[in-house]
């Protein structure tokens, strides 16, 4: 009896083609013997007992996979919402079970199972999520690196960057930092089972421009010194390159002045334009010299203005000066001066030796009264004196019509005493008026 079981059994194990489940060995074999006879399904009846392996996978919702050790046969299940597994109607032996998904790693890998007489449960897995990075390098630049908006990390002291922990999937890493473009400006990375690395970029300092215009010059603008620029002929001019800093531009131009004559300008992450200047028209100089004498030079006509030379045969010049006429003249008390005027003409270019010539005049005492309020007065007579109160003696040969007389016969170093009196129509004179003293100087 024991012998046709074991016969019974290996025959049945070769002639199915299914895999191993609950339809091979939980069936009564009644049916099989049947078909060899009416005695043998008479006598002979064999049930064969039926196992479990059971479990949970965490952090997944995994496939779970059972090999049969001797046969190789697999069964395949896929864990519940709550993360169990159930394998039934399996016979004794040996398995193996593993369990699988997609971007997940298992622990452990795999797990071999023995069914002797009872069910197994608690054959346990826990899934962890598998990650690779994206890494590269920034040269150039200690900049800061973005992951698609959700993950950032700064570039190392070697210009060496890693995100790590990442799914596979679809990101995009771009560079940044204050004051300077990267190139490429971003990069788009794909993940798709393996790390990405050489994700590189090439940091430059961003830079920037001031610009503006100069109406009515051609000028030369000058940066801080160190960098200069000519405006075009249409008055435009442009400093370009310029990092983030504070600058000075200057106009100049021989013959002209600016306005403003220098601007500060501020580079702050962006052009800076509008940094205009006007220029004034051309001005020039007339200028000379002055012999003989120190003098006052007075200068009229489109422009006017005094100067002074302080010694003989000095120099002077009346500067910013337009296009046109002028007359120029010398004077000092007690000099003549040849010519007594001088006239200039300023046409685009300085007018130089225009030159005056001092002679001394001999000294003089100028007198000067008020009118007589006695009717018909003809005239005054004027008197003299070395010392005060007189004698007196007329230095008037004639009449003096008017109230003011120059006396030119003194002498340097000399003081004079004056009288005057009036004078009617039929020679009757006045007495004498009140004294007026004049001491002459030395030359």
């Amino acid at each position: 009896m024991l012998q046709l079981t074991k016969w019974l059994r290996r025959a049945l194990w070769r002639t199915l083609k299914t895999p191993l489940s609950a339809a091979v060995w939980g069936v009564s074999l009644a049916a099989f013997f049947t078909s060899f006879g009416t005695q043998a399904a008479t006598h002979y009846s064999v049930v064969t007992p039926a196992y479990s392996i059971s479990g949970t996978v965490t952090g997944s919702r995994a496939t779970v996979t059972l090999s049969a050790s001797t046969s190789g046969t697999k069964l395949t299940t896929t864990t519940n919402p709550q993360g169990s597994y159930s394998f039934s109607s399996l016979p004794s032996g040996s398995y193996v079970v593993t369990a699988a998904q997609a971007g997940y790693s298992f622990s452990p890998a795999s797990r071999q199972v023995t069914i002797s007489g009872a069910s197994v449960a608690n054959v346990n897995f826990t899934a962890a999520l598998v990650t690779y990075s994206i890494s590269g390098t920034v040269s150039g630049s200690a900049a800061k690196l973005t992951l698609s908006g959700a993950s950032s990390a700064t570039v190392a002291a070697n210009g060496v960057y890693t995100f790590s922990g990442l799914a596979n999937g679809s990101y995009v890493v771009t560079p940044s930092q204050a004051g300077r473009t990267f190139s490429p400006a971003s990069r788009p990375v794909t993940i798709s089972g393996a790390n990405v690395t050489s994700v590189n970029f090439t940091a430059a300092t961003s830079t920037y421009s001031i610009s503006g215009t100069v109406t009515g010059s051609a000028a030369k603008l000058t940066l801080s010194g160190a960098s200069s620029a000519t405006v075009a002929a249409n008055g435009v001019y442009t400093f370009s390159g310029l990092a983030n800093g504070s600058y000075v531009v200057t106009a100049t131009q021989a013959g002209r002045t600016f306005s403003p004559a220098s601007r500060p300008v501020t580079v702050s992450g962006s052009n800076v334009s509008s940094v205009n200047f006007a220029a004034a028209p051309p001005t020039y100089s007339i200028s000379g010299t002055v012999t003989g004498s120190a003098a006052t030079v007075t200068l009229s006509g489109a422009s006017s203005g005094t100067t002074t030379v302080a010694t003989a045969g000095g120099t002077y010049t009346f500067s910013g000066l337009a296009n046109g006429l002028y007359v120029a003249s010398a004077s000092q008390a007690g000099y003549s001066f040849s010519p007594a005027v001088a006239s200039a003409t300023v046409n685009s270019a300085n007018v130089t030796g225009v030159n005056f010539s001092a002679t001394v005049l001999p000294p003089v005492v100028s007198l000067s009264w008020n009118a007589s309020a006695s009717p018909n007065i003809s005239g005054y007579r004027v008197y003299r004196a070395y010392v005060s109160g007189g004698p007196y003696t007329l230095i008037t040969a004639a009449l003096v019509f008017g109230t003011s007389y120059a006396d030119n016969t003194v002498a340097a170093r000399m003081t004079y005493y004056y009288v005057t009196t009036a004078v009617d129509n039929i020679n009757n004179q006045s007495l004498y008026s009140n004294e007026a003293v004049a001491s002459v100087p030395a030359r």
